[in-house]
């Protein structure tokens, strides 16, 4: 299936930096919390928050590992001047199923609810 070759699922991290709105460039560092997730196949595209909404998403993010971000961006989510960007995290092949992306988003979604102290995943998309 073609679908299965060309998609691609990122986790949207959320970290702080003192680096953040520096003239030096984008951000860089370690991310813990994990505010949503995207996935491309296609021309399909999903985006999820992984709480009920956008507000409790940021407020109760997933917590992963610590995960290496290599381009961040201040985040639109956070309030400004507080340090906090954004970045996304490319899963690798080994991380994803064999079916469809959405496949892929629902049980990722389920699996970071597992770290969220308040409930369920979101129930929103796009695409």
């Amino acid at each position: 299936m073609a679908e299965q070759r060309d998609k691609k699922v990122f986790l949207v991290a959320a970290f702080r930096t003192d680096t953040a709105g520096d003239d030096d460039g984008p951000a860089t560092g370690t991310a813990e919390d994990v505010v949503a997730v995207i996935g491309m196949a296609g021309g399909r595209q999903r985006f999820e928050w992984v709480g009920p909404n956008r507000e409790q998403s940021i407020a109760n993010p997933a917590l992963v590992t610590p995960v290496k971000v290599r381009l961040a961006v201040p985040s639109p989510w956070h309030p400004e001047g507080d340090g906090m960007v954004t970045g996304l995290v490319q899963l690798d092949t080994t991380q994803l199923g064999d079916g469809t992306v959405d496949e892929d988003i629902d049980h990722l979604l389920i699996e970071l609810g597992k770290s969220r102290a308040a409930g369920p995943a979101s129930t929103g998309s796009y695409g």
